[in-house]
């Protein structure tokens, strides 16, 4: 059986993380790679930072899309699921005991052991003799009704907030998602159009441009969804790669824009990226006259 990539743990991020805290994290790992690359003496091969690119890159996008973030949640659930069964025999639920001591003024309960049994509802514990401790409990957890309806309120704002900002996004894969099915066929064409005239597919800005246009998708669309700034999209297709800070950022920002156009990711990234290199070695030459 495979085992499912934990996206959490790539990313390192706890798994109720906010989409804010996963794309904080994304963009951290981001700057990780690029330091990694400018070392002098860097452990990490080539190789390796291409690969881990690519897997940072599809741990945001599941995680960014609410719908595929709950399929990869359900797949790591039941993983653990699985192996417990198989591998452990059944035992009947115990409820856990506390032993404590509960303290009083009165001689007859001085120093005597009370086991509590946790209630299923609230914090409150349920003993033979634990009336007074009950009550205290009780007291202090009374809430200010001031201070309730006002967190009340903030929360029920900022889970209004949180849903309706991941029913976009959701409702953003979606439509992007029909978009590219719906325009398969005439991306094939393109394509045959591309090799009649040219002899094959070369994936340079311009034809990521077209392509685009092709499926009816904007700029906006896809910074909604990738949440790469809309100016690094537009560079990526206008080739305009003095507007990266590295090599390691137009990778990362490339595969979510493939990823979201639902293009060959290895293919378009070694012809596109030989693009960006013909450009540094020709930089390179101009600055060495």
């Amino acid at each position: 059986m495979e085992t499912a990539e934990n996206y959490y743990e790539l990313l390192e991020v706890e798994a109720s993380a906010s989409f804010e805290e996963v794309q904080k994290a994304y963009e951290k790992k981001l700057e990780e790679v690029h330091e990694e690359s400018l070392a002098a003496y860097s452990l990490c091969p080539v190789e390796e930072n291409e690969d881990l690119l690519r897997k940072l890159s599809e741990a945001f996008m599941q995680l960014a899309d609410p719908e595929a973030r709950r399929t990869h949640d359900l797949k790591l659930e039941s993983k653990p699921i699985q192996e417990e069964i198989s591998s452990k025999p059944y035992l009947a639920p115990t409820t856990p005991v506390v032993k404590t001591k509960i303290e009083s003024s009165s001689p007859s309960n001085e120093g005597k052991v009370v086991f509590l049994r946790p209630q299923l509802k609230t914090g409150g514990f349920s003993t033979s003799t634990g009336e007074a401790f009950q009550a205290k409990v009780s007291d202090t957890q009374k809430p200010n009704p001031i201070t309730k309806l006002n967190r009340q309120n903030v929360s029920a704002s900022l889970e209004e907030i949180t849903h309706q900002s991941a029913k976009l996004r959701q409702d953003a894969f979606q439509n992007l998602a029909g978009k590219n099915k719906q325009t398969d066929a005439k991306l094939q064409e393109y394509y045959q159009f591309l090799e009649a005239n040219e002899g094959v597919v070369r994936y340079s800005g311009s034809v990521l441009h077209q392509i685009r246009e092709l499926k009816g998708i904007t700029i906006m669309e896809l910074a909604t969804v990738t949440c790469v700034r809309g100016t690094y999209l537009e560079s990526i297709e206008k080739e305009n790669f003095k507007i990266f800070p590295s090599a390691v950022y137009l990778k990362g920002y490339l595969h979510c824009y493939l990823k979201a156009l639902d293009l060959p990711l290895d293919q378009v990234c070694e012809q596109y990226m030989k693009l960006f290199d013909d450009w540094q070695e020709e930089g390179s030459e101009n600055n060495s006259f």
